[in-house]
This record gives structure tokens, C-alpha cells and sequence, in this order.
């Protein structure tokens, strides 16, 4: 994270060489760029216009504010309050901490029915912030904001053999409400093949799905790989493919065909693992055990949700989690 606050006072104190005085310079971000707006900005030698940060969260170890100056830094937090990746009570929290450390104009806008995701709804607030902070002089002309949609392939890999089949067309219509250029590509986990073990035969089906993926255009940079039950399983077999934007599992289960590999040198590999807690089949055990390998090979960015009251079932409430992620992972994808 370091390493990334680094490159933030670097990006900022080139703005200031340029001629971009400190005071009129925001700074802002989402979710984990909303987190590091506020480490990169809070601890930035020259005290900035403001931050801005959308469901993002403020990390522990924060100094106090010392100078006066930094007292009255606007800080502008906005979050959905249906966000089950980062919940709302992080947020309040958070504003709470920005309080305590000294910081006296912290705001925490809120909106209902939004998820963890960047919406047209929190432009008009965020926009407002921006007027205040740094109103136009009567030469500039106003400014047009055109932010770019998340574009790419979620490869999914279902194991219908105990929890039974899903329905695409409900898989696809949830999907584009909030990524309409996300495209699916749904697949059935095949039976072991004969001469084949288990492994293997999980690794040359995602393989293949993989190459289709970018036969229709998707470089693995914008493919998530993702699946349930067995397909959760084989998901994970994707750290085999270090290019992809993200990969998860869903009531998986660690396999002897788990690749025992270390990440690589400061690796963030965006992860997801969600399981249900009344899960029979794959108890959540599982999940537990998952990501713990996955930590102890170094993988960093692995988030984990679990749903109170799910059997081994595939909900919806599941696939709306693994559509927050999938706009995380793809909207990373898009800033590099």
C-alpha cells in the first residue's frame, strides 16, 4: 500500500510543478481508490482542496491532523447503503475516526438501493463538492465528465450436479443492469473424463472457455473467472493465468489440483470467495480453508462474504455479489 501512496504524492506534487496550486487540486477515488485517496491525501505534505472518496474506507495508523490548516480540509464521503462489500457502517465509522484524528468538515452522503458501485446518482453531489472547492472563474468553460464503462467477459462455471441448473437468461438480465458491456459466457462443469483425473479435467475446460473468451475479442486483462460448486473449484485453477482481472469461488472446495504456487512479487490478484453458512454439502469450512492457502501463497487481495442462512445453492443474492466484484475488478482493469 506504500508503494501506492507513493505514486499518488508523486502524481500530486507533479501537478504542483506544473503550476497546480495545492488548493486547487481534489483528489479523489473509488473503493480501494477511495481508500487511498484518503491515506495519499491525509498524509500529503500540502494541505489539498479536498478528498473525495466513493465506498472506500479509512485504513487504521493514521496520524492526527497537526496543523490548523488540515482541520478544515473538506472530506467528502459517499457510499451506498445496500454496499455489501464494503458496508455503510465502515463509512460511518470511518467518518467517525476522520473526526477523532481532528479533521472538522467530514461529510457522509449516503444513497439507498446503491451497491458498491460508481453511479450517475452520486455524480450530482460529488459535482457540487467540486464547485465548492474550486469555483469557476468566468474564462473557464465548464467542464464535461465522461467516465468510461466497464467492458469485459465473466467465464462461469456452474456445477449443476447437486444444487441443479440456472437459469442464463436471469444470469444475464441482473448482469446488464449495472454492466451492460460485460458480456457472459456460461458453462456447465463437465463429468471427469475418462483417462483424466478430476484436476485435470477442470484445467483443460476453463482452458478452453478462456480461449474462447478471447477468440471474442476479451484479453484475459478484462476476463473474470469465476464458477460454483466444482466451477468455483476450477475458478481457482485460473492463478495459473496471473493476466486475469479477477477470479471467484463460490461454495468451492480445495482440491488436490489446487495449484501450490506463490503469488507473484507484490501481486493483488482481486479474489473473491463466498460461501453459505448453512452450506451441508461444502461446509464453510471450506471457504475458511481457501483463504488461507490463499494467503499463505501471498495472494493479498482476497475478499470473502458470507451468506447467513444458504445452503449449497446459487442465489441471487450470490450473483449480485459477484456483479459488485466483477465492476471492482473489470473498473481496475480499465485505470491500467
Amino acid at each position: 500500500m506504500q508503494e501506492a501512496i507513493d505514486r499518488i504524492h508523486s502524481l500530486l506534487q507533479a501537478a504542483v510543478d506544473r503550476g497546480f496550486p495545492p488548493e486547487r487540486i481534489v483528489l479523489c477515488g473509488f473503493s480501494q481508490g477511495g481508500a487511498l485517496a484518503l491515506q495519499a491525501g491525509l498524509s500529503f505534505p500540502h494541505t489539498l482542496a479536498g478528498i473525495c472518496s466513493v465506498a472506500g474506507w479509512l485504513s487504521s495508523g493514521m496520524p492526527a491532523a497537526e496543523a490548523a490548516e488540515r482541520w478544515e480540509m473538506p472530506i467528502l464521503m459517499c457510499h451506498g447503503f445496500d454496499d455489501s462489500m464494503v458496508p455503510i457502517e465502515v463509512a460511518r465509522s470511518s467518518c467517525k475516526a476522520l473526526a477523532a484524528l481532528g479533521y472538522k468538515k467530514v461529510n457522509l452522503i449516503t444513497f439507498k438501493g446503491l451497491r458498491h458501485q460508481l453511479s450517475t446518482l452520486q455524480f450530482e453531489d460529488i459535482m457540487d463538492f467540486y464547485r465548492q472547492l474550486l469555483p469557476q472563474r468566468l474564462e473557464e468553460p465548464c467542464p464535461v465528465v465522461s467516465i468510461p464503462r466497464p467492458t469485459g467477459c465473466i467465464v462461469w462455471m456452474h456445477d449443476a450436479s447437486i444444487a441443479g441448473d440456472v437459469d442464463e437468461h436471469i444470469l444475464v438480465g441482473r448482469l446488464h443492469q449495472c454492466l451492460p458491456d460485460v458480456q457472459l459466457i456460461l458453462q456447465r462443469v463437465p463429468p471427469c473424463r475418462e483417462g483424466k483425473s478430476f484436476g485435470r479435467t477442470l484445467l483443460d475446460e476453463i482452458t478452453e472457455q478462456l480461449r474462447k473468451a478471447s477468440a471474442g475479442g476479451w484479453p484475459l486483462s478484462s476476463v473474470i473467472l469465476g464458477g460454483f460448486g466444482a466451477g468455483g473449484t476450477a475458478a481457482l485453477l485460473g492463478l495459473l493465468f496471473p493476466q486475469l482481472a479477477g477470479l471467484v469461488s463460490c461454495s468451492g472446495f480445495l482440491a488436490d489440483c489446487f495449484p501450490e504456487q506463490q503469488a507473484e512479487s507484490g501481486s493483488d490478484q482481486l479474489i473473491l470467495l463466498t460461501h453459505g453458512v448453512e452450506d451441508k454439502i461444502v461446509p464453510i469450512a471450506s471457504a475458511r480453508q481457501q483463504r488461507e492457502a490463499l494467503g499463505s501463497y501471498g495472494y493479498r487481495g482476497v475478499s470473502f462474504s458470507a451468506f447467513q442462512d444458504l445452503g449449497h445453492h446459487f442465489s441471487v443474492e450470490v450473483w449480485d455479489n459477484v456483479i459488485e466484484f466483477a465492476e471492482i475488478a473489470l473498473d481496475r482493469a480499465l485505470d491500467e
